[in-house]
Order: structure tokens, then sequence, then C-alpha cells
């Protein structure tokens, strides 16, 4: 199980944009990720990996994910999630951030279906 476990789950400091990932919410903003390929069903897709930084943690608002992403979207999944097709969500697992906390930003079809290929190319 530990095996599976350790190789099948993604780490926010590990994880790369444009992975594709099942979420596992647990509480408020913490989540399991796991992976999966693009070109089967999953529910997201990895748009921004980075830290928070100070204006980062000034924009969080519990609840209210774009507040901390949408200035950090490429062009690419930024034209993406104003189609109105996607919503962002937001995973780390600090109650509250802080300054050098890993986190992900995903994109995940608006309609709750799974996706099945990139939200880009």
């Amino acid at each position: 199980f530990f095996t599976w476990f350790g190789t099948s789950t993604v780490l926010l400091d590990s994880a790369d944009v444009g992975q594709c990932v099942n979420v596992d919410e647990l509480s408020g903003n913490d989540a399991t990720l796991f992976k999966k390929d693009c070109d089967e069903p999953h529910e997201a897709e990895v748009v921004v990996a980075d830290e928070f930084d100070q204006d980062l943690i000034d924009a969080f608002l519990p609840g209210f994910p774009a507040g901390v992403c949408s200035g950090l979207l490429d062009e690419e999944y930024s034209a993406a999630f104003t189609t109105g097709e996607y919503d962002l969500g937001l995973v780390f697992e600090a109650t509250e951030p802080e300054r050098g906390d890993d986190f992900i930003c995903y994109l995940e079809r608006s309609d709750g279906d799974d996706l099945d290929e990139p939200v880009v190319d």
C-alpha cells in the first residue's frame, strides 16, 4: 500500500504544470493529488506550481482560488479559464498560507465531468 501511495500521489513541492491529477479534497485547501495520464479520465490539470510570497498571501481569500491563481496562469490556461468551461482550485497544506509554503492551482471542468485530454495542447 505504501509503495502504491508513494508512487501514485503528487507532492506539492514536486508538482509540474500540465500534470493531470485526481483531487481528493481533505479539508479547507488541503487535498491529496493522485497522478493520472492526461489521455484517460481525470479530474483536473495542474496549471500553477509555486510558493506563497507576501503578495499571494495578501490575495488569498478562503473559497476564492482565483484571487491567488488567476494572475499566475499562462496565456493558454488563462484563455481556457475565461471561457467559463473550467473552475480554478487551490491546494496547499496549511490552514492559512505562509511565506514559502508550496501550493498548486488546478483547472477542472465547471460542469463536474472528468477531463479526457489536456486542457491545452
